[in-house]
């Protein structure tokens, strides 16, 4: 449904009421008409209008007064429709006194009616343009604030979810280092007592029998140990204890623990260190990150095929370089080491398991990098490490 602009016309000459009147009607707009200030203020105080034509020179109240006390109060129903002054006189202290009082524009009698229409058209324009941005604004401040609560509902949901899951996460923890403490208890006494019936037994049928058993109760306990150490850092448990080593004299300890699986598999070991390579590491999260490495390296590595083990130093890193021919990393591991916790099937040795979340994690902790790579046939674990600040 359209929209019929409705103005007022106040002047105390009926006939120029009744010009103004007709014109309007013409022109499609309603009109309201008042021949007094006093009986305009009560019909402003009861209706809206669009636009108000206003008498200067009126009897009683004359125009200025009725626009000074319709702009005094922000409160007024028509505190800022539109007022155009209807004057005969031009002088310029008469024109400046009405704008200075609120008006938007003013017509000089005896008027033309185009210019008239023209002006009372721009300013209907302007006060329905306002208006309707009043009203999107109105919208859309509804709408802002429908969003901010729902936002809000949602941040309130975010948050308790947060709190479970951390609540989730810390009952987990103390779980797993639960097991972990009372599977490793029982798991001493079944590794002594395997060492003992090895000796008793050795050279009986019993004897590869019973080194399966010690194999198997050695994993378990060091899968037991990896739980434990994961558990500490994920619920922030751990602390790192750190100090300064020869780095290439820890590397080339560890290296050599390998020596028997080396030969086994007929691997060819290629190391390159330099003299002294100083690395600030908690030592004990640092090996059980590098053995998983060396171990990874040795399992996945083919048969009679070369590992090489480099550590590079230059000037603000240091870097700790794996390689193994053979098998390589899948894309998954690469992309996300850390949240690679698949464990090892029963009976196989080729599998990347708990170790590589590990070394994940210790790169975290000693604010290192850890880098994943394949190259022809090669898979590369890159452990850097920031050197030593001075």
């Amino acid at each position: 449904m359209t929209y019929i602009p409705k103005i007022l016309i106040v002047d105390d000459q009926p006939q120029n009421i009744q010009v103004i009147g007709n014109l309007l009607r013409d022109y499609h707009y309603k009109s309201g008409f008042s021949t007094s200030g006093e009986n305009a203020l009560e019909l402003l105080e009861k209706s809206n209008f669009d636009l108000i034509l206003l008498d200067i020179n009126m009897p009683g109240i004359d125009g200025f007064e009725v626009c000074t006390q319709i702009r005094s109060k922000s409160t007024h129903p028509n505190y800022d429709t539109p007022i155009i002054f209807l004057t005969a006189k031009i002088e310029t202290d008469s024109i400046l006194k009405g704008f200075q009082l609120g008006g938007q524009d003013y017509v000089t009698k005896p008027f033309n009616n185009e210019e008239l229409l023209a002006r009372v058209k721009t300013q209907i324009s302007l006060q329905l343009a306002k208006r309707d941005l009043k009203d999107i604004n109105e919208n859309l401040e509804n709408l802002v604030q429908k969003r901010t609560n729902k936002i809000q509902l949602i941040t309130e949901e975010l948050q308790a979810a947060h709190d479970e899951l951390k609540i989730m996460d810390q009952v987990k923890g103390e779980f797993i280092r639960a097991i972990s403490h009372e599977l490793r208890t029982p798991l001493t006494g079944i590794m002594g007592f395997t060492e003992i019936l090895l000796n008793d037994l050795q050279g009986t049928e019993y004897e590869e029998k019973i080194k399966l058993l010690k194999i198997s109760a050695e994993r378990l306990n060091n899968l037991s140990y990896k739980a434990l150490v994961i558990s500490e850092i994920k619920t922030r448990e751990y602390f790192l204890n750190k100090k300064v080593v020869n780095g290439t004299l820890l590397l080339a300890q560890e290296v050599h623990a390998y020596d028997h699986p080396l030969n086994e598999k007929n691997i060819e070991l290629h190391t390159n260190f330099p003299e002294n390579a100083l690395l600030e590491i908690d030592t004990k999260l640092f090996v059980l990150g590098l053995k998983e490495i060396l171990e990874n390296a040795v399992n996945h590595c083919s048969q009679n095929g070369t590992i090489n083990v480099s550590i590079k130093v230059d000037d603000l890193e240091t870097c700790i370089c794996i390689s193994n021919s053979g098998s390589q990393f899948p894309e998954e591991v690469i992309q996300a080491p850390e949240n690679y916790l698949r464990p090892k099937p029963v009976g196989t040795e080729k599998n990347v398991g708990f170790g590589l979340v590990i070394v994940a994690l210790s790169a975290k902790l000693h604010k290192a990098k850890l880098i994943l790579e394949n190259e022809e046939n090669l898979a590369i674990t890159s452990f850097i490490l920031p050197n030593i600040q001075n």
